[in-house]
């Protein structure tokens, strides 16, 4: 039960990390996930709201990419390659202390 307590913040949390204003007739929102590494337990999550449309319903079209460790993951998002990104507070610190814009949201 813990486990799906744990999905269930981190997809609430994904929603709130995008802008999303309202459903236009252009489509939904495009977004870009980089797990920050290769897909395990940790990750189900977003897997099944793709797989179940959770994300489309909230007008989200959500494209998941596999990340290559907390640091490049960091790098990506300040790039602008991810929307969001799974990257350990360690590699977010560094990724900061380089001048790279970006932002801790949650932790998982």
């Amino acid at each position: 039960m813990r486990i799906f307590g744990k999905v269930f913040l981190v997809l609430v949390a994904a929603l709130f990390l995008l802008p999303v204003t309202h459903q236009s007739s252009f489509g939904a929102t495009k977004a870009t996930l980089n797990i920050g590494w290769i897909p395990y337990g940790r990750d189900l999550g977003f897997f099944t709201a793709l797989e179940k449309g959770y994300f489309k319903a909230a007008g989200l079209d959500v494209k998941i990419i596999r990340g290559y460790g907390g640091s490049k993951s960091a790098q990506d998002l300040g790039a602008g390659i991810a929307d969001m990104a799974g990257c350990d507070t360690a590699s977010l610190v560094l990724a900061r202390g380089r001048g790279v814009p970006i932002k801790m949201a949650f932790m998982q």
